[in-house]
């Protein structure tokens, strides 16, 4: 229900967006789309005098406009060749949806890159200026002000920033200079922040940059701010990403967006700080560490599994990754993450739990169909913790009682089960409002007092030994459904609800599953479906000539149990089904069906909660061959102590014309002279490893 004061006006205000979609036979058609709200007004004369607010967007929710026109040009980037474009006077590049909805690379974004320094803007502020905010992602958090009797440049104001650059740098004066704005405007001595995301993260520098900031400030509300880092963002590093539906919904090319984040300062302070890892120290399944090197990724002759924060700091130097941008990322959060200084503003976060959301990449080596046998071939993992579906729980609220461990500076914490992006959006049916939704209602209760208030007695000491009341955490309780190599993964629940690539847009997907999310990193796809319904499953095959796919059972964040249907072989876009409704209480998963192929796939494997931790590859132990003239009688031995073994298989002389399969124990006519013995063994988790011994045949 929205309540009005009655010396308001009160109107019904329809809010237009265009959208950019693919229409029948593909063709891209625009649709004019209406968000109706009921909006209060209120006077500025009734709104001078109110503590005002000032909103700061998350990354990527700033808009980026053109002044004059201006011709940028780049070398080939890996994406087709040179690159060049002229923009025109006054354009909208960033966020430019029909650009983002054409086909082929999006290398018309390349002018938002930022030199190697990681700091400076590839094209100044004179051709490409910071213009607003992003409508799409943060005009409902302003209609709801607006309905709660805030009034622009008087007691509502935003600040867009350059979300590319330094923090520090980039947002400080500017922001002080609205501060003052807004104050002088508002006849207030003080405002209150509002931060989305990365928003947090500007509004917590500046508190922190001295007393005279922080006395200005009366309150700062975080709205799922990743205070300690993502490794959301450490994906678009590695990875690419898609920019997706639970973020902005534009579907950029994965490789584009992998480009222009490698000199982003912004970015590469969104990373995991050395904080995150005391929080997500691998102890146990729901705390996975970001990376876990099971391969040797960064050539350095060493596979260092489970990576610390300066180990996954050498992982990225080793890769070549901006190191400039890795200083000031590292200088930013070791600055802000210790401790909140005392005398702060009072601090409200409102988080989202109950989302799937990334929580650790895995490279590791695995098994791939190659014509007539298995070799060993890299594949990567993507693992999920409890957040918002963007940022992990504990990085949003900066405090776990149950270990003692707290850097919320005293914060009063709010739990949602909302995904990022709604945090700041109404609730909303084909377009019409349906609520305020839990966060921005809750977020009209803290600007009212009606929580966390503000007012005699009400203060207390807020500093970093304050323990705030214990979040209610939701976690997760559902699946976890993994694909690799290539191979594409849809959901459709009982209603017809689809989560996945939307048909004829190679980078588009949707999520209209209630509490789904998809992930994509490099080859690997990761879905996750809420406990309670019943899906089917369409895999379309990638290149590799085969995948694997794993359904990972979670119960409170713990994996119970794990179903896994490993080296299905498939030929290019080869389509498969797959059905179930629950694994619980004794369910038993379903054959998986390809087009192409009469014989279903049953289940290579069905792991309990201790195997389905597997992530050790089998050993092997290759004994000494006995030799005689013309003749070898080779053996070995392989152990996997958890998960137990599920393919073993060797090979002499591998990819040469005279190749052929050994059986353990088996004598072979040799040619003699020099031989390869390579021996590969997967275990029933998925992983692999090879043995390869040299020996010399006598004549």
């Amino acid at each position: 229900m929205i309540k009005v004061d009655l010396r308001q006006q009160v109107s019904l205000r329809a809010r237009l967006r265009f959208t950019a979609v693919a229409g029948l036979s593909g063709l891209l058609v625009i649709l004019l789309t209406a968000t109706f709200v009921l909006e209060a007004t209120t006077s500025p004369v009734e709104a001078a005098g109110r503590i005002p607010v000032i909103v700061i967007p998350g990354v990527a929710g700033s808009t980026f406009t053109t002044g004059p026109a201006y011709t940028f040009s780049e070398p080939d980037n890996g994406h087709g060749g040179s690159y060049q474009h002229s923009y025109g006077s006054n354009e909208n590049v960033w966020v430019n949806g029909w650009e983002a909805a054409l086909p082929g690379s999006d290398d018309y974004f390349d002018t938002l890159r930022i030199q190697p320094n990681g700091d400076t803007p590839a094209v100044p502020y004179s051709l490409l200026h910071v213009s607003g905010l992003y409508d799409s992602a943060y005009g409902d958090i302003i209609d709801y002000l607006h309905r709660q009797g805030y009034v622009d440049n008087v007691s509502l104001f935003t600040f867009a920033f350059d979300w590319r650059r330094d923090i520090p740098a980039a947002t400080y004066a500017n922001l002080d200079a609205l501060v003052n704005q807004a104050r002088s405007a508002a006849g207030s001595s003080q405002v209150d922040l509002v931060g989305h995301s990365m928003g947090g993260l500007v509004a917590r520098n500046y508190i922190s940059s001295g007393s005279a900031a922080s006395t200005k400030v009366r309150r700062l509300i975080s709205l799922g701010t990743p205070y300690l880092g993502s490794p959301k963002f450490l994906k678009a590093l590695l990875y690419g990403d898609q920019f997706g539906p639970s973020f902005l919904g534009l579907g950029l090319d994965p490789g584009e967006v992998q480009d222009l984040v490698q000199n982003m300062a912004g970015g590469w302070q969104l990373l995991p700080s050395r904080a995150y890892f005391n929080f997500y120290d691998n102890a146990n399944g729901n705390l996975l560490s970001p990376y876990r090197e099971d391969r040797d990724v960064d050539h350095n002759g060493q596979v260092s599994g489970v990576l610390s924060y300066d180990g996954l700091g050498g992982f990225l130097r080793n890769l070549g990754k901006n190191q400039n941008a890795a200083t000031l990322a590292q200088n930013f959060h070791d600055r802000l993450d210790p401790a909140w200084i005392a005398g702060h503003p009072r601090l409200s976060f409102i988080n989202g739990s109950g989302m799937s959301t990334l929580g650790q990449i895995r490279d590791y080596t695995g098994s791939c169909w190659s014509w007539f046998h298995f070799v060993a071939c890299p594949k990567t993992d993507l693992l999920t913790v409890d957040g918002d579906g963007t940022v992990p729980f504990y990085s949003a609220t900066l405090s776990d009682p149950s270990r003692s461990l707290n850097l919320s500076g005293g914060a009063s914490v709010h739990i949602v089960n909302r995904e990022h992006g709604a945090l700041v959006q109404y609730d909303k049916f084909l377009g019409i409002y349906t609520g305020d939704g839990p966060s921005l209602t809750l977020l009209g209760q803290i600007l009212n007092n009606q929580v966390d208030p503000i007012g005699p007695g009400s203060f207390f000491a807020l500093t970093s030994q304050v323990a705030p009341a214990r979040p209610v955490k939701i976690g997760l309780t559902g699946y976890e459904i993994s694909v690799t190599n290539g191979t594409e993964i849809e959901a459709y629940d009982s209603q017809g609800h689809h989560t996945g690539r939307i048909a004829g847009q190679p980078h588009k997907y949707e999520q209209n599953i209630a509490g789904s999310n998809l992930e994509i990193g490099g080859e690997s796809q990761l879905l996750y479906l809420r406990e309670g319904g019943n899906y089917k499953l369409r895999l379309t095959a990638g290149n590799a000539g085969s995948f694997d796919l794993k359904i990972r059972m979670l119960e409170g964040d713990t994996i119970s149990q794990t179903v896994l249907y490993l080296n299905v072989v498939a030929g290019p876009g080869e389509v498969g089904d797959f059905s179930f409704s629950g694994l619980r209480n004794g369910g038993r998963p379903t054959a998986l069906h390809l087009a192409n192929t009469r014989q279903p796939v049953e289940p290579t494997a069905i792991l309990d909660a201790r195997a389905s931790l597997d992530r050790e590859a089998p050993l092997i132990k290759v004994n000494t061959p006995r030799l005689k003239p013309g003749r070898a009688q080779l053996d070995w031995e392989v152990k996997d102590g958890l998960a137990g073994v599920h393919l073993e298989q060797a090979i002499v002389d591998a990819g040469t014309a005279t190749e052929q399969p050994v059986q353990n124990g088996q004598q072979l006519r040799l040619t003699p002279g020099t031989h390869l013995l390579q021996v590969m063994a997967e275990d029933r988790a998925g992983n692999s490893s090879v043995k390869e011994v040299s020996f010399e045949v006598p004549k």
